[in-house]
């Protein structure tokens, strides 16, 4: 017979340190102040979606004759032109999505 009392006792302190447990974290956090888990995800997912272009332009400019920083700009008007064309093959390379007008203003 005691050991039913330890079981209901082990239950108690289980259920009292849940409740325990759950009241200090809405104290800390309080519920709707932190985003919930598919606002986070889908939040990612459209963060990756905007980076993607991103990534691939960084990947592709420092590529051959793609390089150039600041210093083109005082370089003969050949080489600006060479350099002007090699950055727009680099980019007609890339499949940038289009910009619908609510994503650009929504």
């Amino acid at each position: 017979m005691p050991a039913v009392w330890f079981v209901i006792l082990g239950v108690a302190i289980a259920l009292l340190v849940g409740m325990v447990v759950v009241v200090v974290a809405e104290a800390l956090v309080p519920s709707g102040t932190a985003p919930g888990p598919l606002y986070v995800i889908r939040g990612l997912r459209k963060r990756v979606r905007r980076t993607r272009p991103y990534s691939q332009i960084s990947r592709i400019a420092p590529k051959g004759s793609v390089r150039g920083g600041a210093s083109h700009l005082a370089a003969p008007a050949s080489r600006r032109a060479r350099l002007s064309e090699a950055r727009r093959r680099a980019l007609d390379r890339l499949r940038l999505p289009q910009l619908a007008p609510a994503a650009v203003f929504g």
